[in-house]
């Protein structure tokens, strides 16, 4: 509702314009609560959550405890679902010292909530799958790196849902043969959101660390925390390359590294003497092994007036034609700062 309040107060007609599924499900306060009991429980194994409630509307959701959009709009029925629901969450918040929910005070604001979404709900699947037949661009884009995907990426510090680009036939009811084009967005070095529970092989420490942090502006877009800054791994990049089925890759923050002499990136994991990939250890594994690295030549200057890849500085080629040819996906996009005009497309 504040996203909806500010874009109409800066002018943006939004009415019309914001489909919102009926089917999507819908966060209450207890699922925040839950979400900071649940991760304080795992004392030194936390997997720093947001406490935004991420993690237990999706465990209800496959519970059968999940309420829908849908059910907001029916007072009868969501006054029902939700004296279910707090038969459960008050006796477990109850029992952390935590203080139980008011039944009717939540009722009047949630449903107050359905009122005000219902003139933005519509049939997407419809709408998605009209457009698709009639040709028209149509974009998903991912709201997580890879290896915060539930089955794949580095579990248990992960997000609560899957995130893998043929998702989005679960996710929108589309059909996942119709992509035509996915693209993975890169940095030149990893970022972490996490407080420093999760393994990281290539992360950076100290001032080096803080210095590229401060640069790049790296905190979390919603939570504001510090980001963990690494250097570029490849052996990861590969993996994402292959289990998402990367058509091309747009790199970023090529100006951010612009100034140093020599830049790194991961090619190899090394453990127990071995030399292994991603999938051959479990993730607690991951955070014993060494990154194999190979270095190159850093690049100069001001990248964001560059409008053609053969004026980039040749050692800037070199990297990323490097990251062409070990993931097996070509570069397509170059950002060179941080606005939308300073970007090169390659043909």
């Amino acid at each position: 509702m504040e996203e909806i309040a500010g874009l109409e107060k800066l002018g943006v007609k939004v009415k019309g314009r914001l489909l919102v599924s009926p089917r999507a499900h819908v966060v209450h306060h207890y699922h925040k609560v839950l979400d900071g009991i649940f991760d304080e429980a795992k004392g030194d194994f936390k997997t720093a959550s947001t406490k935004r409630g991420n993690g237990p509307v999706h465990a209800d959701k496959v519970s059968y405890y999940g309420i829908k959009l849908y059910d907001l709009l029916d007072k009868k029925t969501f006054h029902r679902k939700l004296s279910e629901v707090l038969k459960v969450k008050n006796r477990i918040i109850k029992e952390f010292g935590g203080e139980e929910f008011n039944h009717e005070k939540m009722a009047t604001e949630y449903l107050n909530y359905g009122k005000k979404l219902r003139p933005y709900l519509a049939d997407t699947f419809e709408v998605l799958n009209k457009a698709i037949t009639q040709k028209k661009n149509v974009v998903f884009e991912g709201a997580h790196g890879i290896f915060l995907d539930v089955d794949w990426g580095t579990y248990p510090y992960v997000t609560a849902s899957s995130i893998v680009p043929w998702n989005v036939g679960a996710g929108a009811g589309v059909d996942p043969r119709k992509l035509e084009e996915i693209i993975g967005v890169a940095k030149v070095y990893v970022t972490r959101v996490d407080m420093g529970a999760c393994p990281m092989p290539t992360e950076m420490h100290g001032k080096e660390a803080d210095f590229l942090r401060e640069k790049a502006h790296e905190y979390g877009a919603t939570t504001g925390r510090p980001r963990r800054i690494g250097w570029l791994d490849l052996v990861q990049l590969r993996f994402a390359a292959r289990l998402c089925g990367l058509t091309s890759l747009a790199i970023i923050k090529t100006d951010i590294l612009s100034g140093y002499k020599t830049v790194k990136a991961c090619v190899g994991y090394r453990f127990k003497n071995k030399t292994v990939d991603y999938l051959d250890i479990d993730t607690e594994d991951l955070r014993k092994v060494k990154p194999v690295y190979k270095k190159f030549l850093g690049w100069d200057g001001d990248l964001s007036k560059i409008k053609s890849y053969e004026k980039l500085p040749k050692n800037l080629r070199r990297y990323l034609e490097f990251m062409e040819k070990f993931t097996g996906v070509p570069v397509k996009f170059i950002s060179t700062g941080p606005r939308a005009e300073e970007t090169i497309v390659r043909p």
